[in-house]
């Protein structure tokens, strides 16, 4: 193809070689950009053998007019247009933010701020290492003696306190420190249990005192954080799901007429403290966190619409959890926040590179690439705030159609109201908002009435 445009057979000899380079250069680009499909590069390729067939003719005789440079042109643009042709059409059919809403959701973003905090998460007790004595010395094989410095099989094997090896009451508590993303650092299980109980309590102790230091040391948690910073980050997820599990069997038991004192007290504690672990998560930015709150504060409504609620819980506490619950404005304005702050951050960085919004993925588009992620950004945000919004069925309804589109779900996902006592499993880690507008929220509305 050089050679016929370039008449000069030592000029095109010496030209070709770089030639090759460029279209070579132009398809590496467009492959790892626009992803094009493997078919439309190599008919792509073809076409400058094309080209040179079809010229062949006009070359030989001589022309060279301007029907036969045009038509050299085209040629090279079509070898070039084609790979960009699926992108050209996904740009122009994917739905865009009118300019106007845009201005006025950006301005509203930059207001709000995107989450710089970095989350403390909220653990537990981590109790299982800390065993009694007796335990150490009576598995079978001898592995307790081992442990104590005995020898293999001994399973009657002691040490003297203090002796390199030995377990004890203390030796029994791993002195393994938590790691990995802890809020409070590299602490021992001393450390955890001080002021709850001591070690040789802790290896001797019943279920129900290790519910109550459990929650006795989120309590810890929660009030240490505040105290050293009021607006410190607070993720209580991982730990709410091990709470709505007490709760749900000592509400069972208590309905079993066995509502002692002490059930009574735990029960209410853990409520107690359920609801201060959603109102950390809604001052959280973060619009993952906001659809976990959801998932504790379904359950919570469901806690207070069975049946003898109002006794389990006391007076006072049953109105707090009302008045929380039921605060549809708050709410509201926490999930605001978070898809305002969530799309600032990710526009804030390299668009070009993101593959979330927020600590969500984005949906699979095919052939949509990167370049596109700036306006899919921007839409997804636009419909989360006009589904939010929505202010009656029919424009929820519309909403959610566009949602389930662009996610690649059913419309009937929305609008859930089913809690996971698994806090964080299934399409709670897929899809935004699937719990906005449901049945639940109409009932934690009407607590208030």
């Amino acid at each position: 193809w050089i050679g016929q445009v370039v008449r000069s057979s030592v000029v095109a000899s010496v030209i070709a070689p770089i030639a090759g380079l460029i279209p070579f250069a132009y398809a590496s680009f467009v492959f790892d950009t626009l992803e094009p499909p493997i078919w439309i590069l190599v008919l792509a390729t073809v076409i400058p053998f094309i080209a040179t067939y079809r010229m062949t003719q006009s070359w030989m005789d001589y022309r060279s007019g301007v029907r036969y440079w045009g038509s050299h042109l085209g040629w090279l643009a079509l070898a070039a247009i084609l790979p960009t042709i699926p992108f050209m059409i996904d740009y122009l059919t994917y739905p865009s933010v009118p300019s106007s809403e845009l201005a006025a959701f950006r301005k509203e973003a930059l207001a709000i701020g995107y989450e710089r905090r970095s989350l403390n998460e909220l653990r537990l007790l981590d109790l299982h290492r800390v065993i009694p004595q007796a335990m150490w010395n009576n598995v079978p094989g001898g592995f307790g003696a081992r442990l104590e410095g005995g020898t293999p099989g001994d399973a009657n094997a002691t040490a003297e306190p203090g002796q390199t090896g030995a377990i004890g009451i203390e030796g029994a508590a791993a002195m393994q420190d938590f790691g990995g993303g802890s809020s409070f650092g590299h602490e021992t299980i001393q450390n955890d249990l001080e002021g709850i109980a001591t070690l040789e309590q802790a290896a001797n102790r019943t279920w129900a005192q290790e519910r109550e230091w459990q929650l006795t040391f989120i309590e810890k948690q929660l009030d240490q954080l505040k105290n050293s910073s009021p607006t410190a980050a607070v993720d209580g997820t991982m730990v709410a799901s091990n709470l709505m599990g007490d709760a749900s069997l000592v509400r069972i038991q208590m309905d079993d007429d066995v509502a002692t004192p002490e059930l009574r007290s735990r029960y209410r504690r853990t409520i107690s403290v359920m609801l201060r672990i959603c109102q950390e998560l809604r001052r959280i930015k973060s619009l993952k966190k906001q659809d976990r709150a959801d998932n504790i504060e379904i359950w919570l409504v469901n806690e207070l619409r069975s049946a003898g609620a109002k006794e389990r819980l006391g007076e006072e506490l049953y109105q707090d959890a009302i008045r929380q619950l039921s605060d549809q404005s708050g709410r509201k304005q926490a999930r605001f926040r978070a898809i305002a702050s969530d799309w600032l951050k990710a526009m804030t960085y390299d668009y070009r590179y993101s593959s979330q919004f927020g600590d969500y993925k984005l949906p699979t588009q095919g052939r949509r690439t990167r370049l596109l992620s700036r306006r899919q950004l921007s839409t997804i945000a636009w419909r989360l705030k006009k589904y939010l919004e929505a202010p009656d069925d029919m424009s929820r309804k519309s909403a959610r159609e566009e949602l389930a589109r662009e996610w690649k779900v059913s419309p009937s996902q929305f609008g859930s109201s089913k809690s996971l006592i698994s806090v964080g499993l299934g399409s709670l880690d897929d899809v935004p908002g699937l719990m906005w507008h449901g049945e639940w929220e109409k009932q934690s509305e009407s607590f208030a009435k």
